[in-house]
């Protein structure tokens, strides 16, 4: 599908947090790793752990980069825990919901109302949805099917059946 919701954001771009700039992940690690030798070769034999960070004894960021435009702190386009999902983000996602024949959910826990209310709004509207997550969600009840699988692996899958039925 090509009308897709990033409800808690993506890794690939980083914002300003006092002018909105935007930059490319790729030119934020270059800039990190312009400002700190070394980095990248330690982070290359670190060890990933399934929350995405990585072991990596001795690497040290020497100097974070800053805004180009401002100065200001570069921040992953991604919601933090504490954060809130960006008011238009969540209404574009309801305005999907509410034109969608289904909703499909991937790579979540819907431990969080944010998107847990989405599944409950596609619900009451009788449209089925689908949910893909590893390790279980709070509402797989509700879900129409129900896929306990690594995200990328599954849509993958998925994509390919598809594409063979078709």
């Amino acid at each position: 599908s090509r009308n897709v919701v990033e409800l808690h954001g993506s890794m690939r771009t980083a914002s300003c947090t006092q002018c909105g700039h935007e930059v490319s992940r790729a030119s934020l690690l270059a800039a990190i790793i312009e400002s700190s030798p070394g980095i990248a070769e330690l982070a290359a034999d670190a060890s990933s752990r399934p929350d995405g960070d990585a072991e990596a004894s001795g690497a040290e960021i020497e100097e974070l980069p800053s805004c180009p435009v401002c100065g200001g702190i570069l921040q992953p386009d991604v919601v933090m825990f504490g954060d809130v999902v960006r008011p238009e983000v969540a209404e574009r996602a309801r305005n999907l919901v509410d034109e969608s024949d289904a909703l499909l959910v991937a790579g979540t826990s819907l431990v969080v109302n944010t998107g847990r209310r989405l599944v409950h709004r596609a619900v009451a509207a009788g449209k089925p949805v689908v949910l893909f997550n590893r390790g279980g969600a709070a509402i797989e009840p509700l879900a129409f099917v129900y896929v306990d699988g690594g995200t990328s692996e599954s849509l993958a899958d998925l994509a390919a059946r598809l594409t063979s039925n078709s």
